[in-house]
């Protein structure tokens, strides 16, 4: 179908498309049975491995290792304060969602999951790059201090912004 949009369709036709590359569709129904059904909360570590053709990486982030804005928050669970601010946001929003377990989890994995540097891009600059580079530093256990300064330098601009960031919410 071909229209100026969903509503106003212009044109309406059957296309038939050959395949040339040979490729055969491989059968999961015996080794990853939850691909046929749709059963995604329930997919084992083994049935994941099928699909993805090998074994799943470790879990573990290593601990010592330097924290980027590649890296997420879930990854700082180990540090001294990556600890404190997972179990604090964990909390939050589990009170904000008061008894909607399905909600908060969704919610904790969004915000324990995505890079740092998405913090940055999804808030319309309410949460400032410097802001980020003192998270890091304080989850890097490299000039705490330093690094709380910049959170804090960046609050007033980060109030300013916030009502665009909820408008556009």
């Amino acid at each position: 179908m071909i229209g100026a949009s969903s509503r106003d369709i212009r044109l309406k036709d059957r296309v038939y498309v050959e395949d040339t590359t040979g490729f055969a569709v491989p059968d999961y129904s015996q080794t990853a049975p939850s691909y046929y059904t749709a059963d995604v909360k329930n997919v084992c570590d083994s049935e994941f491995e099928a699909l993805l053709g090998h074994k799943i990486p470790e879990r573990d982030f290593p601990q010592g290792t330097v924290l980027t804005m590649a890296n997420c928050l879930g990854d700082a669970a180990d540090t001294k304060w990556g600890s404190k601010i997972n179990s604090l946001l964990s909390g939050a929003v589990d009170l904000a969602m008061k008894g909607d377990s399905a909600t908060a989890g969704m919610l904790k994995a969004m915000a324990l999951e995505i890079p740092i540097r998405n913090f940055v891009t999804m808030s319309s600059g309410v949460f400032s790059e410097e802001m980020a580079k003192g998270l890091l530093m304080i989850l890097n256990g490299e000039k705490s201090g330093k690094g709380l300064a910049k959170i804090l330098g960046g609050i007033v601009n980060a109030v300013r912004k916030l009502p665009d960031l909820m408008k556009s919410i």
